[in-house]
């Protein structure tokens, strides 16, 4: 990776110009504010057909601010400080509606967003904040892990692999098996892939059987701060055969040597949600904020009720 394409001025890696140019090439820009000549803070985003919104497969794109922001003073000082930058940041965005994104949890000091008009909304993830050895690890994991786990290493393997394709195959035979469309291109994540894998921030991971049939496979992210489980998919048809469990602890093993955490990618679906839970990372908070028309607040509001409606759960 050329340093040109990092930024040190970035909570994550979905905060990082070259993620940005591979999932939104010519889509995105940045809104920063100086002191001086020094950068304080830093607000990328991505406008595509007049809305600004979180791209694919990028889970937060908050506010980068400096330690000197952060850093709490008398009478909350600090607070006052960072809600004029907040406010010098949103004044740069290309659109002032038709916003909807998903801060990073790195981002505490929320009402300034309202103050803003900004609709507020927590997501969730769990995570490892700290990697620490792998038999420790376990001993958070839930009885039902830990014996899917042990159950899974008897007949499966894990292999790393450049076969994004396969990959790719799994994660759509997921959405078959629930009735769906992949609502993503094959092409589109081939494309994020291929080019993640090539500046070496990423890895694919395919669980096998003896016989090299495939049974699940997952894509992480990582930098050094953070190592992500952002992708995956599953042959159901193999039905309950602990594949999941055993390329999450191989992922969690990776990420020990080369991040400092380790983030489940969480899921506001019950089931899902249930199952990263389980694994004992801590519970982390995303603020979504958007601004948009009240058609699009109807829309929002309408939405779910459909989806309990047709049986999606949510």
């Amino acid at each position: 990776m050329t340093e040109e394409k990092n930024t040190p001025y970035a909570n994550s890696v979905f905060e990082q110009p070259w993620w940005l140019d591979i999932v939104a090439p010519g889509k995105w820009g940045e809104a920063i504010v100086r002191d001086g000549e020094q950068v304080v803070a830093r607000l990328p985003y991505v406008c595509d057909h007049g809305k600004i919104k979180n791209p694919v497969y990028t889970q937060t794109l908050g506010i980068w601010m400096s330690e000197e922001l952060r850093q709490p003073k008398r009478g909350n000082e600090h607070l006052a400080r960072q809600k004029e930058t907040i406010h010098k940041l949103l004044e740069q965005l290309p659109v002032k509606r038709g916003i909807d994104f998903i801060l990073d949890s790195s981002q505490e000091y929320i009402l300034p967003f309202r103050w803003e008009g900004y609709s507020i909304e927590p997501t969730f993830s769990y995570r490892y904040h700290s990697i620490e050895a792998s038999d420790l690890l376990e001993k958070n994991y839930g009885k039902n892990i830990k014996r899917d786990l042990n159950r899974g290493k008897k007949t499966l393997f894990v292999q790393e692999t450049d076969a994004i394709e396969e990959f790719i195959e799994l994660q759509n035979l997921t959405f078959r098996k629930q009735g769906r469309k992949n609502p993503i291109e094959n092409d589109f994540t081939f494309h994020v892939i291929k080019n993640v894998l090539e500046l070496n921030n990423g890895k694919v991971f395919i669980a096998r059987d003896n016989d090299g049939k495939a049974h699940a496979g997952s894509f992480i992210l990582y930098d050094q701060k953070v190592c992500y489980h952002l992708m995956s998919g599953q042959n159901t048809a193999f039905g309950n055969d602990c594949a999941m469990p055993v390329l999450l602890h191989k992922e969690i093993e990776f990420a020990r040597k080369h991040s400092n955490c380790f983030d489940f990618e969480g899921s506001m679906i019950e089931g899902i949600e249930q199952t990263y839970r389980r694994y004992g990372g801590q519970l982390v908070t995303n603020w979504h904020v958007s601004k948009q028309r009240l058609l699009s607040d109807i829309a929002d509001i309408v939405k779910p009720r459909v989806k309990r409606l047709v049986g999606y759960k949510i």
